[in-house]
């Protein structure tokens, strides 16, 4: 293989389990990305706007100069997107699949799959995306007959390198109607999916495949496990996360696993699985080495940090000109002032100032009409605000997914339900709670003591009393019916909230969540502090 050019910062670690040698091997260099979310400037370690004094790096420019680089030093290359390539910032919001497919097309991928908010706006702002892309889409777990309009996809493709064929499978999480609008598709179990796709490519003479997968980590092992013997690699996404193997010290992200990520099948067959975390800042590079049978034998790589030593790639560059103007226009103007730091990380162990104002500005939306309850799922913040100058880009990634907030009448003991599940998955350690799914609040005050069993964590739950003068709470009545504002994925039954689709009544829709938030925030500007006290946890 060729040598890397030195700003790539490559890691290469060599793992072989048998005494053959590279030469006697076949070498298939798998370069893919991820998650990028239409990352197309420069971005801080979090994927975010880099502001003040914060060093940027990556971003979609660097990674097309990154893999022009991996795949001129490869002898086979196959380059990938495992999803998720919309949504996220103002460049899909002001000129949706249109700048998605011109960025993707300065550089095609030999095959891409989509993930769940690709579906966001619907097939009708997904079917012009995939006939204008110059990537073969592959989708082999979605069944398109009742949907006769989607169609510029394929179950599988065959590439050929060196007159190995290599097969692609892409698959994605068959719960797309939570976030996205699919119509009348139909998404079957991924692990039978590509059980069934790749035992018929098997048939045909295809001895390397390789699955796309928007199922996250975690459900790329279990599919790795059982996904039958023709699978060889699985590159992955959606739960955006961080793997590297060797010598972390000096990568930049917090690492959560082995690169590749190795599964072992019933009968000791190795299934290898990658993921490049997220967000435009690191492009995945993963070199395997088959034997005649096509199994895998050996593999090297790591995936490239595109640090700001890389420089962005000049084709990109141009491609973004005649979209950039528009989005700069409207993304740099000034909203509000922050005195405070406010991250999302704080929202999962316990109230956080950042969701407090989020469901503030929710209760203010619908405010004379309706003065009552909030409620925020953790997973519809996405990023931060740090104490400084507020722009509305940055507003836009704290509540990218433009939800439409609905006001709704919700009885006393459902409300209950909803905080008790909120905490089902929450454990505690040395004290801190961590508790992902736990939902930021107004007009409340709960308390819970997660070393109860589940179904036995909420011991307190008090209401802002609506008639009383000044900042009164009252025990929760469970029969009565009180006033809740809430996004319309939570209105739906998102985050596995079914009792609130099923249960709420007398739906009054309101503003969009981000148009609620910013017109909020600017009214308090100078931010300094919410209300405290609306979460407690005892021990």
């Amino acid at each position: 293989m060729k040598p890397v050019n030195v700003l790539l910062g490559v890691a290469f670690a060599l793992v072989s389990f048998t005494k053959a040698q590279q030469g006697d091997l076949f070498p298939l260099s798998v370069i893919h990305f991820n998650d990028l979310h239409a990352r197309y400037n420069q971005v801080n370690l979090e994927g975010f706007t880099c502001i003040g004094q914060e060093r940027c790096q990556g971003g979609y420019p660097r990674q097309v100069s990154a893999v022009r680089q991996l795949q001129a030093a490869a002898e086979n290359s196959l380059y990938v997107n495992a999803g998720g390539s919309f949504k996220g910032t103002l460049w899909y919001t002001v000129h949706r699949w249109e700048v998605v497919a011109s960025m993707l097309n300065v550089l095609p991928a030999d095959a891409m799959t989509l993930g769940r908010f690709d579906f966001f706006h619907g097939l009708e702002g997904l079917n012009p995306f995939m006939a204008a892309s110059e990537t073969p889409v592959v989708l082999t777990n979605v069944d398109n007959s009742a949907e006769p309009s989607f169609v510029n996809f394929e179950r599988s493709v065959v590439v050929e390198r060196s007159g190995r064929r290599i097969g692609i499978l892409g698959v994605i999480r068959p719960d797309v109607d939570a976030v996205g609008r699919p119509g009348n598709l139909t998404f079957s179990d991924p692990v039978e999916a590509v059980r069934n796709e790749s035992a018929r490519l098997a048939a045909e003479g295809v001895d390397i495949i390789v699955v796309l997968s928007y199922y996250g980590l975690n459900n790329d092992r279990r599919m790795a496990r059982n996904c039958g013997p023709y699978v060889d690699l699985i590159v992955g996404a959606s739960s955006n996360t961080v793997l590297f193997s060797g010598d972390n010290a000096d990568f930049p992200l917090e690492v959560q696993g082995q690169y590749p990520t190795v599964e072992l099948q019933s009968d000791g067959r190795r299934v290898l699985i990658v993921q490049a975390a997220s967000y435009g800042r690191l492009v995945g590079n993963l070199t395997v080495y088959f034997n005649d049978d096509g199994e895998v034998e050996q593999w090297e790589g790591n995936p490239v940090f595109l640090d700001s030593n890389l420089t962005e790639d000049p084709e990109v560059m141009s491609a973004l000109l005649p979209y950039r103007e528009e989005v700069e226009t409207l993304g740099n103007r000034t909203v509000a002032v922050s005195e405070v730091d406010m991250s999302r990380q704080d929202c999962v162990t316990g109230e956080c100032v950042l969701g407090s104002l989020i469901c503030d500005s929710m209760v203010r939306a619908f405010f004379p009409v309706y003065n009552g309850i909030a409620l925020q799922n953790r997973g519809g913040i996405r990023g931060d605000l740090q104490a400084s100058t507020i722009t509305y880009k940055q507003l836009f990634e704290v509540l990218p997914f433009e939800n439409q907030l609905f006001s709704l009448l919700l009885r006393g003991d459902h409300l209950m339900t909803v905080l008790e599940e909120s905490v089902r998955s929450a454990t505690v350690s040395n004290g801190t709670v961590q508790a992902w799914d736990l939902l930021q609040v107004s007009g409340l005050r709960a308390t819970f003591r997660i070393t109860n069993p589940p179904g036995r964590r909420l011991v307190s739950l008090e209401v802002l009393c609506q008639q009383c003068t000044g900042a009164v709470y009252e025990p929760i009545n469970p029969f009565r019916e009180y006033r809740v504002a809430l996004s319309s994925f939570l209105a739906e039954g998102g985050d596995r909230y079914a009792v609130i689709a099923r249960e709420g009544m007398d739906l009054e829709e309101g503003p969009v969540d981000l148009d609620a938030f910013e017109e909020h925030v600017e009214r308090l500007s100078p931010i300094r502090d919410a209300e405290a006290g609306r979460i407690r946890f005892v021990f």
